[in-house]
C-alpha cells in the first residue's frame, strides 16, 4: 500500500485518463522510466511499483549497487555513465527526478546548505540532460522535499496548520 502521494503520482504513469498525450496507448501498461533518485524511500517505492506493473525501469544513481539486479527490466546508471552517454536515456517515455541529500539527518547549517545545493544542482543536470535528448520524455516530474516540523521531545509534530485566533 502507498500513501496518498505516492499513488497519486504512480497514477500519473498508468491512469489513461491522466496520461492522454501517448499516440500508443498500449504503450502506457509498458512505459520505459528513468528515475533519477530511485534509490531513496520514496524513489524505491516507486522503482518497486513500477516493476510490478511490467515497465522498464533505468535508475540514475550516484552510486551502482553492488548487487545483480534482480529484474530484467530494472537498469542501473551513474550520473557520469548518462551525462558521458546521454543516448542511453533516449527514448524514454518518462523521467522523474527526486534526486537530493537526505533529510534524514541533523540539520545543521552544513546539511542545509547540502540539501538546497543538492536540488539545485540535480535540477540543473536532469535539465541539460533533457536538453540532449533528440528524443526527450513526453512527461518530466520534478519533486523534493524540504521540510522540517520542529523539535521536541514531548509531543509528535505534524503538518497540522494552526488557525489565527
Amino acid at each position: 500500500m502507498f500513501p496518498t502521494g505516492i499513488a497519486y503520482l504512480t497514477g500519473l504513469f498508468v491512469d489513461p485518463t491522466v496520461y492522454q498525450r501517448s499516440e500508443n496507448t498500449e504503450r502506457m501498461f509498458d512505459m520505459k522510466i528513468a528515475i533519477c533518485g530511485g534509490t531513496g524511500f520514496v524513489g524505491g517505492a516507486l522503482v518497486d511499483y513500477w516493476l510490478q506493473a511490467g515497465h522498464h525501469v533505468k535508475v540514475i544513481t550516484r552510486k551502482l549497487p553492488d548487487l545483480h539486479n534482480p529484474s530484467k527490466n530494472l537498469t542501473y546508471i551513474s550520473w557520469e555513465q548518462v551525462e558521458e552517454q546521454p543516448h542511453l536515456l533516449e527514448g524514454m517515455d518518462a523521467l522523474v527526478n527526486l534526486a537530493g541529500e537526505t533529510l534524514n539527518q541533523r540539520w545543521t547549517t552544513k546539511a542545509k546548505l547540502e540539501i538546497v545545493e543538492s536540488r539545485v544542482t540535480t535540477v540543473a543536470r536532469v535539465a541539460r540532460l533533457v536538453e540532449s535528448l533528440e528524443q526527450k520524455p513526453e512527461v518530466v516530474v520534478q519533486a523534493s522535499a524540504m521540510a522540517i516540523y520542529g523539535t521536541s521531545l514531548m509531543k509528535p509534530l505534524t503538518r497540522v496548520v494552526r488557525k489565527n485566533p
